[in-house]
């Protein structure tokens, strides 16, 4: 979705006709609101954020278009240890490191140590997974 933050309504509108999807207005917003931040919200978060510049837009929207956006491949879904699903406008390969102690997820694009670490999950496991799977846990001591 980062990619999409450059393009005009147009051409978000002609990609999503491609996808056989229908750019609505609580869409567009939704999509706007994930282009614009670099933290992965939650639902309610999304919500709470657009719900006084779009008093129709509801909760259940929210989670729908998200779900929709996940199975269009425009968004990752980031799974949390408190069982809130959190969600990634950035579809690049990328790693994430989850803070224990408050939940914050940052982004980790450093090339050389996720192909370090996808390497030796791969030859010292068996393990082939993209590095958009790999979770990073760190400690509370860590600060971020």
């Amino acid at each position: 979705i980062m990619e999409l933050a450059k393009k005009s309504y147009q051409e978000i509108n002609k990609l999503f006709s491609k996808l056989g999807l229908k750019l609505t207005m609580q869409r567009y917003a939704i999509l706007e609101y994930l282009m614009g931040t670099k933290e992965h919200p939650s639902a309610e978060m999304i919500y709470n954020a657009l719900k006084e510049k779009y008093p129709t837009i509801t909760l259940s929207t929210v989670y729908n278009t998200l779900e929709i956006f996940e199975q269009k491949g425009l968004i990752k879904r980031v799974p949390t240890f408190n069982g809130t699903a959190r969600y990634d406008a950035t579809v690049s390969p990328h790693l994430h490191m989850i803070m224990t102690e408050n939940g914050k997820i940052v982004d980790l694009y450093d090339k050389q140590i996720i192909d370090m670490i996808h390497k030796h999950l791969k030859e010292k496991h068996n393990i082939d997974i993209e590095p958009e799977n790999i979770y990073l846990l760190i400690s509370s001591d860590a600060k971020a």
